[in-house]
């Protein structure tokens, strides 16, 4: 009878030791957690770019006078040379010798600009030529597996650039005959006894902005409308000087964020070799550089001149690499570390980061495609801690 009852109190307490070990025992942490797999990250800097019109001409005032009221209004189609402007002369006054050599010497600048501008044409288009034919035999080499894919991309780079330079010295051309014709008319003023100055497009497009709509007095230079082209358009992004440097001519870029649901291709153009200093929002002076964009294919006919865009500009493509959600990844020491999950508890893993992007972290070691890794760890998560996925 009383081993009976020794035994009955040792089972008790046997249990109650358990219930009380149970209740005290730690909980698992509720932690979100993800699976490792491998692919493929392109790794991008992003930023904040606007379009804006490649060949953008200012038509000001040739000389002073009574400006008529300008009838243009933005977006109104010109041709190159169509009148844009009158300006009414004053009344028949002879120029003092110090105004007509002053006139004088302005035309004679004038047409000398226009025969640079035309010496240049001349050699932009040599430099095209030349250009299209080395494009050519860049292609026939890559078809026979002669030289590389990016050779060849370098030769396409360079004829695209080659035939944009003519277009841009050509307009220039077009700009100096402007000019010229403008200083040669406000030349040829004196005694025209208030015959109109006509004022000319230097190129086709379209008016941009108009500068000085109503009529009245005006100085000679003062602006009147800016005229270009809106189907040439180029972005520009400024981009912190640290992200500019991994940034080369050459390399693809995507551009969203402009109003409409897809994405637009654009290609590097050129990244200005000077920065300069722009202070953020949160008020902190940061060192920023000017990239260029050239766009290419369909869809940029929606846009036009300064319209906000987002850029995102390819720097690097990692292939067959580990990949994690970035917010799994945080600093240990001098390195990176994840938690991985093994039989319920967290485990710290320092691991390798290559690169990051979108979200995503491509790792070189420390995990294994499949394994499942701790997302956001909290203070609770440590080495050897108890964990249930699922939250909460």
């Amino acid at each position: 009878m009383k081993t009976t009852r020794i035994a009955w109190i040792a089972a008790g307490a046997a249990a109650t030791a358990t219930a009380a070990w149970l209740a005290f025992r730690p909980r698992p942490v509720p932690v979100e957690v993800a699976a490792a797999d491998r692919g493929d990250l392109r790794v991008a800097v992003e930023g904040i770019g606007k379009t804006r019109v490649r060949d953008r001409f200012e038509v000001a005032a040739p000389a002073g006078g009574q400006l008529e009221r300008i009838a243009l209004r933005p977006g109104d189609p010109v041709a190159s040379g169509a009148v844009v402007a009158r300006i009414l002369g004053p009344e028949p006054a002879p120029l003092d010798p110090r105004a007509r050599r002053e006139l004088e010497a302005r035309l004679a600048a004038a047409r000398a600009a226009e025969v640079r501008a035309r010496a240049a044409v001349e050699q932009a288009r040599i430099a095209s030529g030349q250009a299209s034919r080395d494009l050519e035999r860049a292609l026939a080499l890559g078809r026979a597996s002669v030289v590389a894919e990016s050779d060849v991309e370098a030769a396409r780079t360079r004829e695209g650039a080659r035939h944009e330079e003519v277009h841009m010295a050509e307009a220039a051309l077009r700009q100096a005959t402007a000019e010229a014709a403008a200083a040669a008319a406000a030349l040829g003023r004196e005694g025209s006894h208030g015959r109109p100055v006509e004022v000319r497009s230097p190129a086709a497009g379209s008016v941009l902005r108009v500068v000085r709509e109503s009529g009245g007095p005006v100085a000679a230079g003062a602006p009147l409308l800016e005229v270009g082209d809106v189907r040439r358009l180029e972005v520009v992004a400024d981009l912190p000087s640290a992200d500019a440097v991994r940034v080369s001519p050459g390399g693809a870029a995507a551009v969203s964020g402009w109003g409409g649901g897809a994405t637009l291709a654009a290609r590097v153009r050129r990244v200005e070799p000077s920065g300069f200093t722009k202070v953020s929002p949160l008020g902190v002076e940061e060192q920023r550089v000017n990239v260029v964009l050239d766009p290419e294919g369909p869809g940029w006919e929606a846009l036009g001149d300064a319209f906000s865009v987002d850029v995102s500009v390819a720097v690097e493509e990692v292939r067959g690499a580990v990949r994690v959600p970035a917010s799994a990844v945080f600093r240990q020491g001098d390195g990176w570390a994840v938690f991985a999950v093994e039989g319920g508890r967290a485990r710290l893993r320092p691991v390798a980061l290559r690169a990051r992007a979108g979200g995503t972290a491509a790792l070189e070691r420390g995990v294994e495609p499949g394994e499942r890794v701790v997302l956001h760890p909290g203070d609770r998560v440590a080495d050897g801690v108890r964990v249930r996925a699922g939250g909460g």
